[in-house]
């Protein structure tokens, strides 16, 4: 029924330029919704909520001022700021389900906000000035153009994958015809030819789910799930075809990263661990190890930075823009859009390997090693002696902190932890590993 459909609502779309790549996307989600629609039965459908015009206002005012905040950065317009996001927008305590959503939703904008606690100003507007010169030159186009065979990566989609907001599932995408998929790949070379990620499936979805033993009344305590269009994973996983073999070439990620690799895992970067521990009990040395915990990880990652870096790899500058298009001007969801100005989406393909390059700079030094598995980062040193191995720690957490100022990356002091694997009975006092004070 469905392909009948699809067959019947068909239409041609000749696209070149950006806004026609966008027409053209948009027509076929439509299509396809649309057949969907035909072919299912009808399902009683609620109205939807709305909120009241005091709340709306109180919205728009709150919006404002945080818009003024960030072009001026006035500590008065701040403070006013911090203190409308404390109340909400509707006061101290959320009832109706649309008000509850608006305080998540508030919650979660300032984790996709890029950390500006801690910053290099220079180094953030030298780096910003790199990019946009970046994206004035013309484009080298040396990426391949893909396959149907690639494109068949949605025949491998899940099928109990909750859809986005245009409906269209995983399982409709396994039965689409032969015909669309094509059309589907010619929709793919045109992105790449114009450097383009489509607008329309830039917002994702939030469903928030409470953290297990949190309390419920606190927004923060709500971890997001970003249900993300299922097509856009198909051309992401293109993409990631063209980064991987990239990445494979010029070997690029790091030995010490064991995270989102084919060939490794938890259990082997825990087996090189336990296996230098050993060897240095064999030849009398301790090992101390800074567990280094960052927040938001994920969600926290300096655009331009990101780009600078593929940029200093020599990654494809096609890929390059691609990538920028890919990451600029994302939206999330809950009740109303909202901006997305850091991070990389999560429940997306290419976010794996796009965190790998951002922190796949991390400082190195002689005589300390790292141990990582995605965000989670261990740098460890061995010794005769406890009091070097602390000198020594200390030496590259200074290294390191120089490193995260200037990348906006943010750890957590209060959860990062320094352990002393020795045989040793008696230890004494020794001094502390201090982060960021």
């Amino acid at each position: 029924m469905l392909q009948v459909a699809l067959r019947r609502r068909r239409k041609k779309s000749f696209a070149t330029g950006n806004d026609d790549l966008e027409i053209a996307i948009r027509r076929l989600g439509e299509n396809i919704s649309e057949a969907l629609i035909e072919a299912s039965k009808p399902k009683f459908k609620q109205p939807s909520l709305k909120l009241p015009s005091e709340i709306k206002a109180k919205i728009r005012h709150r919006n404002r001022i945080r818009k003024f905040r960030q072009r001026t950065r006035d500590p008065a317009v701040k403070s006013e700021f911090r203190t409308l996001s404390r109340e909400g927008a509707f006061g101290s305590v959320a009832n109706h389900p649309l008000e509850k959503a608006e305080v998540i939703a508030d919650s979660l904008q300032k984790q996709f906000e890029p950390n500006t606690e801690a910053e290099n100003d220079r180094f953030t507007a030298r780096t910003q000035r790199k990019i946009k010169r970046f994206l004035d030159v013309p484009t080298c186009f040396d990426l391949e153009k893909t396959t149907p065979g690639e494109v068949q990566y949605i025949k491998k989609l899940k099928i109990n994958k909750s859809p986005r907001l245009d409906i269209i599932t995983n399982r409709i995408l396994k039965h689409l015809p032969l015909k669309f998929v094509l059309f589907i790949v010619m929709l793919f070379n045109l992105f790449m030819e114009n450097c383009h990620f489509p607008k329309n499936w830039k917002t994702a979805v939030v469903v928030p789910i409470l953290k297990p033993n949190s309390d419920d009344t606190q927004p923060q305590n709500y971890r997001p799930i970003l249900l993300l269009s299922s097509l856009s994973k198909a051309y992401e996983f293109v993409l990631l075809n063209h980064l991987n073999q990239h990445c494979i070439v010029r070997n690029i990620i790091i030995p010490e990263q064991h995270g989102f690799d084919t060939q490794c895992s938890t259990v082997t970067q825990l087996l090189r661990v336990i296996e230098l521990i050993h060897h240095g009990f064999q030849n009398n040395q301790a090992m101390g190890m800074l567990f280094v915990d960052i927040a938001k990880a994920f969600d926290k990652i300096w655009h331009d930075g990101l780009l600078s870096k593929m940029m200093r790899l020599g990654l494809s500058d096609q890929l390059i823009k691609i990538i920028h298009s890919y990451l600029n001007s994302r939206e999330f969801s809950l009740s109303t859009p909202r901006p997305i100005l850091s991070g990389v989406p999560q429940g997306s393909l290419l976010g794996p390997k796009l965190f790998n390059l951002y922190i796949n700079d991390i400082p190195k030094a002689v005589g300390v090693h790292l141990v990582m598995y995605a965000d989670d980062t261990a740098i460890f040193t061995q010794n005769i002696y406890n009091c070097n191995i602390i000198e020594r720690l200390q030496n590259y957490v200074i290294r390191l902190e120089t490193w995260l100022k200037d990348w906006k990356i943010k750890v957590n002091a209060s959860k990062s932890v320094c352990l002393l694997f020795t045989r040793q009975r008696c230890i004494g006092n020794l001094p502390h590993v201090n982060i960021f004070n």
